[in-house]
């Protein structure tokens, strides 16, 4: 029976109780490991979802646990096809604030180690413009927002178990690792320029990514390309005779392109965002052949319509404003 003077949320304590009932008392009893053991840290929490990062022997990258008690859920991102896994086991007892399993003695409670155990620095990408494009730079970020350089392979810190235990990564930093050592011993070591090819595959990597900055400003780095602007008007033209103009030029959101194939632009969300170049074959790598126009005369207008038209809407973001196009 649960303590009336329990002052947690009861969807909350509803939840633990129905993760409790129905977790195999194996994965239960490694869940009471890890919660002693400390390994869990909550890394968000509202009253609807509680995100948490559950350390486990032997895996790099934490597995995230998630519980959601105003519907009595709970999910982990972790290969187990068990639900609940010992990871979600480890949260809901850490949340308790118990962990001890049936037939146990006492032991410290499991949210108050989580408490006492340092949260761990996360890693962080620092992009500054040089000539030529973006250097990048790499850094350990402290839960107070301190930062130390990060220099060499992120693999080589994880390989000492203890850095590897103040520190939490994602399997997109594994990937940002493995890309930017890639070229041997000095990669890490260069101060130039990325390479357009490695920045490309980077910026794929990182879309979407927590704790970017370029030139110290925080930004984002958009999951889509930046397609150009194809804009049809009416218009007059040699004579008098009637014409329809071509203007291709670049996407009104973008500030400056920064390094070949990588624009600046103004996020739908307010935030500064890096965002991959589309179509570089008809724009240029830094966007060099815009603006292009083009008139087409009446007696283009079949090629204008039956060519150009939907080669366009594969390449760009059309604008037809032309009356003679749209039959108004």
């Amino acid at each position: 029976m649960a303590d009336p003077t329990d002052d947690r949320d009861p969807k909350l304590t509803a939840l633990i109780a129905s993760v409790r009932r129905r977790c195999k008392p194996g994965l239960w009893s490694q869940g009471v490991t890890l919660a002693r053991a400390g390994a869990v840290s909550i890394e968000s929490r509202t009253p609807e979802e509680i995100v948490l990062r559950v350390r486990s022997p032997g895996k790099i990258v934490a597995p995230t646990a998630v519980l959601y008690p105003t519907e009595n859920e709970t999910e982990c991102d972790c290969p187990s096809r068990m639900n609940p896994c010992e990871h979600v086991a480890a949260a809901a007892i850490a949340l308790s604030g118990d962990a001890v399993s049936e037939g146990e003695p006492a032991a410290a409670p499991a949210a108050a180690a989580a408490a006492q155990r340092p949260v761990p620095a996360r890693v962080g990408y620092r992009f500054t413009r040089v000539d030529g494009g973006l250097r990048l730079a790499r850094a350990l970020i402290e839960a107070d927002g301190a930062e130390t350089p990060l220099a060499g392979e992120l693999t080589a810190l994880l390989a000492d178990p203890a850095r590897a235990a103040r520190v939490q990564v994602e399997e997109i930093d594994l990937r940002a690792d493995r890309l930017l050592a890639a070229g041997g011993a000095n990669a890490l070591a260069n101060r130039g320029p990325l390479s357009p090819t490695k920045l490309d595959a980077l910026a794929q990597i990182l879309a979407g990514a927590p704790r970017l900055a370029l030139d110290g400003v925080a930004v984002a780095i958009a999951e889509e390309e930046l397609r150009p602007t194809a804009t049809l008007t009416d218009a007059a033209g040699p004579g008098g005779a009637h014409v329809v103009r071509l203007a291709i030029t670049a996407d009104p959101r973008l500030r400056q392109v920064v390094a070949p194939g990588l624009a600046l632009c103004d996020g739908d969300d307010g935030r500064a965002t890096l965002t991959r170049l589309a179509e570089m074959d008809l724009t240029g790598v830094w966007l060099q052949n815009l603006p292009i126009r083009r008139s087409f005369a009446d007696a283009e207008m079949g090629e204008l319509v039956t060519i150009v038209l939907p080669d366009l809407a594969r390449r760009a973001v059309v604008d037809i404003q032309s009356d003679r196009l749209t039959g108004s």
